[in-house]
């Protein structure tokens, strides 16, 4: 029998193209490069080279990890693809790439990002809110990054537009070690 403890795992990231502090974010991607890996993850992001995106592929290539890049056609280039990842998949729209991110991955981490970041975790979660997965989905609110999306959901619930059971969808931690620690 195998040993379970060490089968690898993909954690799919949802993360910026773009990256507004570089010194900061680098850091930040190798510190939770270094944490994940550990646990026998491997990575599944959006195929870039650039931005937050391009740090934590590096990150975890440096570490010896697979990394499994999902990028549209029409973005290949405007985001300028990574071409030294373990496998770098080209598709057909966005859909297509949130399809595949969902296929191959076993747990969704959401991290510092803008739009296209909020795209991502929110279709991800409502997939889960309507019952067509059961993978883990987890937000780093890292420096209080997304501390008004968490008031957001919480007047969201107050207001009775979202029910207890999906706020429990999402787990929500604020350091690395949190991260560490966490049941994943």
């Amino acid at each position: 029998m195998k040993n379970e403890i060490n089968k690898k795992r993909r954690v799919c990231i949802f993360c910026g193209s773009k990256l507004p502090n570089q010194a900061k974010y680098k850091k930040f991607s190798l510190q939770l490069a270094d944490i994940l890996t550990s646990q026998s993850f491997d990575l599944v992001y959006g195929g870039a080279k650039v931005g937050l995106m391009g740090e934590i592929a590096n990150s975890f290539l440096s570490l010896g990890a697979e990394v499994i890049g999902i990028i549209p056609e029409e973005l290949k280039k405007m985001e300028v693809a990574h071409d030294h990842l373990t496998e770098l998949h080209v598709v057909e729209g966005m859909h297509k790439r949130k399809e595949l991110m969902y296929k191959m991955s076993d747990i969704f981490l959401v991290i510092p990002g803008g739009l296209g970041t909020m795209d991502e975790f929110f279709e991800i979660l409502t997939w889960k809110q309507l019952g067509f997965h059961n993978k883990p989905i987890l937000l780093f609110n890292f420096e209080g990054y997304y501390e008004h999306l968490k008031k957001f959901i919480e007047r969201a619930h107050y207001e009775g537009f979202v029910s207890q059971e999906h706020m429990e969808l999402i787990k929500v931690f604020n350091t690395f070690d949190d991260l560490r620690f966490m049941s994943i």
